[in-house]
């Protein structure tokens, strides 16, 4: 099997989105693809992102705290409302961040601005 169909149908069998790793550790785990590389997950990976890079309607991603999640396009509608609900939930957490500065911090912009 390739390496692209392999991750089609690996990601038939996740419900949520799923981050690569977990879909490179099921491919491997059910022997869908037999390769001889060293990097394997990584090679997966890369197909991944080249799913995305390529235009391929079939996969598609959410990123999530830096990560990114991949999921099959055809169970979009179920993964958007899980993501809504989780937005709303997260909205209400933001805090604000003030900066401060101290005189001495400041010291030496304002001598390099005299001079």
């Amino acid at each position: 099997m390739k390496l692209a169909e392999a991750i089609i149908k690996s990601l038939e069998s996740f419900a949520k989105p799923t981050a690569a790793n977990d879909i490179g550790k099921y491919i491997l785990d059910n022997h869908l693809w037999d390769t001889k590389g060293l990097t394997p997950l990584a090679t997966i990976q890369a197909r991944l992102g080249d799913f995305i890079r390529e235009g391929d309607n079939r996969v598609k991603r959410i990123k999530e705290n830096g990560v990114y999640f991949y999921y099959l396009a055809k169970n979009e509608q179920d993964i958007k409302q899980v993501v809504i609900v989780k937005d709303i939930n997260t909205d209400k957490k933001k805090k604000t961040v003030v900066n401060s500065y101290h005189e001495r911090d400041l010291h030496i912009l304002l001598a390099t601005y005299l001079k």
